[in-house]
């Protein structure tokens, strides 16, 4: 079972890096559509009136699908004023607590995008733009970006609780 635990631990941990890489291309994909905006816009009096609406879902890409990996990397923010001044143990127990109330504020975001989701699918919602984008589409950016996130915080809360078990850093 360890083996395979090991496995699917590593599989997830792949699965949040890839994540974040193609995060990243979103990033430049933004910077791109911007400037060629604003270079039509102003050069040839003639902007983009797409993007808008497509540097907004860029920005929930890139903020979704980069969450797992960051949280891999132990690069969210925190507030540690007071947490760096306890005891190594107590301060690894206050983090797995902590861990556990966002994995369920997540399992409970991740229900509501899906059902957000579907319902926008299945009553065939689209943005009200020139591009008409059926909804579902930018909608299911939050539902896999959640996905990955709630995947990362399972490993980070399972390595939490081996380092706890291990009496690792006291």
């Amino acid at each position: 079972m360890g083996a395979i635990a090991n496995q699917l631990v590593k599989a997830i941990e792949s699965s949040s890096n890839a994540l974040t890489k193609v995060g990243m291309w979103g990033t430049l994909a933004m910077m791109i559509l911007i400037s060629w905006d604003v270079i039509a816009r102003y050069v040839f009096d003639s902007p983009l009136l797409f993007s808008d609406e497509v540097s907004g879902y860029l920005l929930v890409y890139i903020c979704f699908f980069g969450a797992a990996g960051t949280m891999k990397q132990k690069r969210h923010i925190n507030v540690d004023i007071f947490v760096n001044r306890m005891k190594t143990q107590n301060r690894k127990r206050l983090e797995l607590v902590t861990s556990f109330i966002a994995l369920g504020f997540l399992l409970v975001f991740l229900w509501h995008s899906y059902v957000m989701v579907y319902r926008s699918y299945v009553r065939g919602v689209r943005m009200p733009s020139v591009l008409l984008t059926p909804i579902w589409i930018p909608q299911s950016l939050l539902l896999i970006g959640t996905f990955f996130l709630v995947l990362q915080f399972i490993v980070e809360i399972k390595k939490s609780i081996k380092d706890l078990r291990s009496g690792e850093g006291r």
